[in-house]
Parts: structure tokens; sequence; C-alpha cells
């Protein structure tokens, strides 16, 4: 894993430092990636457990939760819940890996991408960011600078451009 002043690069590719999400290891040894937003929750429901080196989680239990039959879905562009509208995609590359598929939306970042207004959507994806690095403690207030705001934005940029050419409609969420 290399790591630098934001952004680390991993098993699960590259992103912010401070959004860097918990891994389960399954009896296969495959890992399982979980927004750490959500760790409380399946941890209480103990689909996930810690074994005192790591995170596992049962094959099946994997497969039923990222198959939607658990929902904790969480929005593709600024990780809140919860997820109100799918955003049709084709699968694309960008710098840092593979986009597969469709992008899930929460409720503003869903108007947003129905409006087009690309600024929009990255503004919340910056302004969620922070708020999530300040809330864990990992820089304070003060450090979340407009330089900072230009790194992620520089970073994020190539990731939202190649959803705007490869995305088609967007539509709510049957319920």
């Amino acid at each position: 894993m290399a790591l630098n002043k934001f952004w680390f690069t991993g098993e699960t590719g590259k992103m912010p430092a401070f959004l860097t999400m918990p891994e389960a290891r399954d009896e296969f040894g495959q890992i399982c990636v979980v927004a750490e937003r959500l760790l409380p929750e399946l941890l209480a429901r103990k689909i996930i457990w810690f074994d005192g080196a790591e995170y596992r989680i049962k094959a099946a239990d994997y497969a039923r939760f990222s198959s939607h039959m658990i929902d904790l879905h969480v929005c593709d562009f600024c990780q809140m819940r919860p997820v109100e509208w799918t955003a049709l995609c084709d699968t694309f590359n960008h710098p840092d890996g593979t986009s597969v598929g469709d992008w899930q939306a929460c409720d503003p970042c869903g108007r947003y991408i129905k409006a087009g207004d690309r600024r929009g959507l990255i503004e919340r994806f910056i302004n969620k960011a922070i708020e999530r690095a300040i809330l864990k403690g990992r820089f304070p207030p003060l450090r979340a600078t407009a330089r900072l705001r230009l790194e992620l934005e520089a970073e994020i940029l190539p990731v939202f451009n190649g959803f705007w050419l490869h995305y088609k409609t967007i539509q709510k969420v049957n319920r």
C-alpha cells in the first residue's frame, strides 16, 4: 500500500486516505470492501466480526450483502444514505481503475445528476468528504483549506468526467 499526504493506493484502488474503507476477508481469502460508515451496522447485525487481526465475513453473507438482499447501499458520489436514484452508466476505465456499470445516488446527488449540474455534484462530494474527515478527527476544520479542496477535485475529476462521458440516464429507485 502506497501512502502520500492525502491518497493511498492498495488492493481496492486509489482513494483519499480519509475515505479508506475497511476490508473483510472471507473464508476463501477473498477481500470484501465495506464502506466504513456501514461497519457498525454490519457488526451489530453480526454480518462482519473482528477476529483479533482483521475483519471477517462469510462469503455467503457478502454475496447477500453485495446482491442487494441487505440494503446497506451508499451513494457512489458522496457516500451518504439512503440511495434514492440509479444512474445508468456504461462500464469505463479511469486512471485509478475501472468503474463497472450503474452508479447509485442519494437524493441530492441524484438531483444534481438529473439537472446536469456537474459543479454541484463535485462540490457535494468534496464537502461530504471533508465533513467525514473532520468528524473522524483525521484533520481539524482549519485544514479544510482551498488547497485541499483543489487536490480532492483534481483527483476525483477524471472519475467524474468518465462518469459523465458514459452516463445514459437517471431513474428513481423502485421501493
